[in-house]
């Protein structure tokens, strides 16, 4: 998920302030299909763009979050990629409480040429980010095959490193291959998260990439702090 300055404004505008504690509910059923439908149809019907293209995008394992912290409500869609893309690539739309489209933006994790993960990051269809990251590149069947291992008091000494992907990864219990990719495409937004008014923009950016207990919220958003 990648934040820009209108989405800060709109943020900032709907509480000028965060308070109180952030959570994030997972939904399903009617809620998440209507939700996921209209991304698919802003797709087809160019109100949105995406550079994976409609066929690579998984609209069945589209995850829908409602993220709530303070007075700030938001709807978070994420839906994955298939083909070429490494698992943990996605378009993620962003709605405010009414369901008006804030923020889309687009992650796509590939094989660069030098064998390492390439990055390519979009904000609103235009590209922000393109780069070949400097670790080597893996099979969606080899990431997931990767011993994970989750721990939520190791949290405060991996944060203590300085290390935000071990910290993430330890949070969410997923390996350190995802967790640096969850880094990677999330950074952006939970940088803007440390001003306090965009951390439930940083949280749907996650839960894009893993899914985040309730628990976990405030956790994994600290790793970036």
């Amino acid at each position: 998920m990648i934040i820009d300055d209108q989405l800060i404004g709109a943020v900032a505008n709907t509480s000028s302030a965060q308070q109180g504690s952030t959570d994030m509910n997972l939904l399903s059923g009617n809620e998440s299909k209507n939700l996921t439908d209209k991304v698919a149809a802003g797709i087809n019907d160019g109100t949105y763009t995406s550079h994976a293209g409609s066929s690579s995008l998984d609209f069945n394992r589209a995850k829908v979050y409602k993220v709530t912290s303070g007075d700030q409500t938001f709807t978070s869609v994420s839906v994955p990629t298939n083909g070429d893309y490494t698992t943990t690539s996605n378009f993620t739309a962003l709605f405010d409480k009414d369901g008006n489209s804030l923020n889309y933006s687009e992650t796509l994790y590939s094989q660069g040429p030098s064998g390492t993960f390439h990055l390519d990051k979009y904000a609103n269809g235009q590209m922000s980010e393109s780069k070949d990251t400097d670790v080597q590149y893996k099979t969606n069947q080899q990431i997931s095959q990767e011993d994970t291992q989750s721990s939520s008091d190791g949290a405060t000494t991996y944060k203590s490193t300085g290390d935000k992907v071990a910290c993430v990864a330890s949070v969410l219990g997923v390996s350190g291959t995802v967790g640096y990719l969850i880094v990677g495409a999330c950074a952006g937004a939970c940088a803007a998260g440390e001003t306090g008014v965009t951390i439930p923009v940083c949280v749907a950016c996650i839960g894009g990439y893993a899914t985040v207990g309730g628990a976990s919220v405030t956790a994994v958003a600290s790793c970036f702090n």
